[in-house]
């Protein structure tokens, strides 16, 4: 009984290793902005600004995914 738990224990091991994975690191730069309205606070702009730039490098990223 004890030899099938370690025989399962390796082979789980080994299926789990499997193949090493290679990432690629990229480095992405995008800008954004917000124009303040009367009525908005800081706050809110520096918010508003930076969901643009996320969705500017996400639109970079999009066009040339590799």
């Amino acid at each position: 009984m004890q030899r099938i738990i370690v025989a399962v224990l390796v082979l789980m091991t080994m299926l789990l290793m499997g193949s090493p994975v290679q990432a690629e690191v990229r480095t992405i730069s995008a800008q954004g902005e917000y124009r303040m309205g009367p009525r908005d606070t800081k706050d809110e702009a520096i918010c508003l600004a930076t969901q643009s730039t996320k969705r500017h490098a996400l639109e970079q990223y999009g066009r040339n995914p590799h």
